[in-house]
C-alpha cells in the first residue's frame, strides 16, 4: 500500500527589506506538528500596485499579493516553479526522517540482541547439540557471571567489547581487537577460532533477509584464523623474520602489482607510494622490537618520544572510534633498543607531519593510520615475505618472546605492560635451549671455595713460626 501523500501549501512571507521581492515557504504537517521552510523569493507584487497583473491570482493570508507582470528572472519564483520545489522539498525532507528513524533502530539494534537472537534460533531448530550449546554460552556470557563450577567469573570478552555497540557499526578490526585480546590472555588458538567461528555465524545470520537484521556484510569474515598449535607455546616471529616482512613492505612487494611498468605514471604517486611503503616497513620493524599494541601504535605522537633517553611513553590506545587509555588502564614507559629507534629517526627525515602533535605513523593525509587497512598490509607484506602466518598481534608476541631471552620476567612484564605475570610467563618457552647450556654447566659443577675460604685453607696450612709471621705482616699493614 503506498503512502499518503502528504499535503504541502505555500505561503508568502514578506519580504526582508523595502523594495525586495516577498518570499515563498512551504509548510505542511508531520506528526500533528507544522513544518514550514523557505523556499526562494516570489514573482509577486502587492495587491492593486502597478507591477501586479490585472485580475490575477493572489496569495497570502489576507490575499495582498498577486503574481507580478513581465517574465520570472532566474532569481525569482513564480507559483508553479515554488509549487514544485515545495513538493520536492516535502518529499526529501520526509525520506530524510525514514533515514533518520531507520538509524536509530540500528543503533537500537545492538549485538547483544543479535547474538541473543541468534543463539535462540540456533536452540529453536536443534542446530546445537548441548555441548556446542554450552561453550556458545559461555563465550556469550556477560561479565561477571559466575561460572556453574568453581569459584570463577566470567570475563564475558565478547559481551564487555562488542555487546553494547550497535551491531551494524562493528568492523573487522573490532572483532580482530577482540580475538588479540583472547590471544594476550594465553588463549589457545582453537579457543580463539571457536569464538571466531561463532562470531561468524552470528553476523550470517544477521545478514539473512528472513531475519529482520538486514546487515550488510559480515565482519568476521575478513579476520585471520589463528594457528593451532599442539603444545609449542606463543608462535612467533625471529629477527630475520622480521626483517623479511620489513623489506617486502618496503619494496611494495605487498601491493597487487608491485612490478607495473612506472610508464605514464605520475612521478608523485611513484613517491607517494614509496613513503607508504617505507613507513609500512617501520611500523612493523617498531611493532617487533618494542611490543606495542596496535591500538597504541596508531595513535602514537612524537611528543610521545624522549629521544634523549631513548623512550616512548605509552599513555593512551584506540577502542573501536576512541581514543582513550590503554588497555591495562595505565601510562607505561617502553625502553628503544637501537632497532626501534633507528625506525623512528629514519621514519622522521620524512617532510611533513614531524611535529610534537603529530602521528608519528601518520598517512599521507597526517591522520592515523586506520586499523584494517593497516592489517591487510601487514597480512600482505608478511605473505610476500614467506613467513609463518602469524597475525599482526604475532609483533606483539615477537617483542615479548626476544626480550625474555636476556631479561628477568619481571621487567619484561612491565615493558610488555601485562596485567599479570602469569601473562608474561607464557614466553618462558622462547628462552633458547643452547642459551642456557653455560647456566646449566654451572648448576651441575660442585660450589667452587670461596676466595676467603681459599685463603683461610692456606694460612692452616703453614706451620706455627710461618704462620706467626704472616700475622705479624697483617698487624702492620693494617
Amino acid at each position: 500500500m503506498p503512502a499518503q501523500k502528504i499535503a504541502v501549501a505555500l505561503v508568502v512571507e514578506p519580504a526582508n527589506k523595502a523594495g525586495e521581492l516577498p518570499y515563498w515557504a512551504a509548510s505542511w504537517r508531520a506528526d500533528g506538528r507544522p513544518v514550514k521552510r523557505r523556499l526562494g523569493p516570489a514573482w509577486l507584487a502587492p495587491k492593486g500596485s502597478a507591477d501586479a497583473k490585472e485580475n490575477g491570482r493572489t496569495f497570502g493570508r489576507d490575499g495582498n499579493w498577486v503574481a507580478r507582470k513581465g517574465r520570472v528572472p532566474t532569481h525569482a519564483l513564480d507559483e508553479s516553479d515554488a509549487r514544485r520545489q515545495a513538493e520536492d522539498l516535502q518529499a526529501g525532507w520526509a525520506e530524510q526522517v525514514k533515514a533518520q528513524e531507520r538509524d536509530r533502530a540500528r543503533k537500537a539494534q545492538t549485538f547483544r540482541m543479535l547474538a541473543r537472537g541468534w543463539q535462540a534460533d540456533r536452540l529453536k531448530r536443534g542446530k546445537h547439540k548441548d555441548s556446542t550449546a554450552t561453550d556458545v554460552a559461555y563465550t556469550l556470557a556477560e561479565p561477571g557471571v559466575a561460572h556453574k563450577r568453581g569459584d570463577g567469573e566470567s570475563r564475558g570478552l565478547v559481551m564487555r567489547r562488542l555487546g553494547d555497540r550497535p551491531a551494524h557499526e562493528i568492523t573487522y578490526a573490532d572483532i580482530e581487537e577482540l580475538l588479540d585480546e583472547y590471544d594476550e590472555l594465553g588463549r589457545a588458538g582453537r579457543t580463539i577460532n571457536k569464538v571466531r567461528s561463532n562470531l561468524r555465524a552470528i553476523f550470517k545470520y544477521g545478514m539473512d533477509p528472513r531475519n529482520g537484521w538486514n546487515l550488510e556484510s559480515n565482519p568476521a569474515v575478513w579476520t585471520e584464523k589463528r594457528v593451532e598449535a599442539g603444545s609449542g607455546g606463543v608462535r612467533f616471529f625471529e629477527i630475520e623474520q622480521v626483517e623479511a616482512i620489513a623489506h617486502a613492505a618496503a619494496t611494495g612487494a605487498w601491493r597487487a602489482d608491485p612490478v607495473q611498468s612506472t610508464q605514464n605514471r605520475r612521478q608523485l604517486t611513484l613517491e607517494n607510494e614509496q613513503e607508504e611503503n617505507e613507513q609500512l616497513a617501520e611500523l612493523i620493524r617498531f611493532a617487533a622490537y618494542t611490543g606495542l599494541r596496535q591500538s597504541e601504535l596508531v595513535v602514537l605522537q612524537w611528543s610521545d618520544i624522549n629521544v634523549k633517553e631513548r623512550t616512548a611513553t605509552v599513555e593512551r590506545a584506540l577502542s573501536g572510534a576512541t581514543i582513550g587509555a590503554p588497555k591495562s588502564g595505565k601510562t607505561r614507559v617502553v625502553p628503544l633498543g637501537a632497532p626501534a629507534f633507528d625506525a623512528l629517526r629514519r621514519l622522521r627525515r620524512r617532510p611533513n607531519f614531524t611535529h610534537p602533535d603529530d602521528y608519528v605513523f601518520a598517512t599521507l593525509a597526517g591522520d592515523r593510520p586506520d586499523a584494517s587497512a593497516l592489517r591487510r598490509r601487514y597480512g600482505q607484506a608478511r605473505d610476500a615475505a614467506g613467513v609463518p602466518p602469524l597475525t599482526f598481534h604475532g609483533l606483539r608476541h615477537t617483542a615479548a618472546s626476544l626480550f625474555i631471552r636476556k631479561m628477568d620476567v619481571q621487567i619484561v612484564k612491565t615493558i610488555m605492560g601485562h596485567s599479570t605475570i602469569k601473562t608474561t610467563e607464557r614466553y618462558l618457552h622462547a628462552v633458547r635451549a643452547a642459551d642456557l647450556v653455560d647456566k646449566v654447566t654451572e648448576a651441575l659443577t660442585p660450589a667452587s671455595v670461596s676466595e676467603e675460604d681459599r685463603l683461610v685453607d692456606q694460612v692452616r696450612a703453614l706451620d706455627s713460626d710461618a704462620r706467626k709471621r704472616l700475622l705479624e705482616q697483617i698487624a702492620v699493614a693494617a
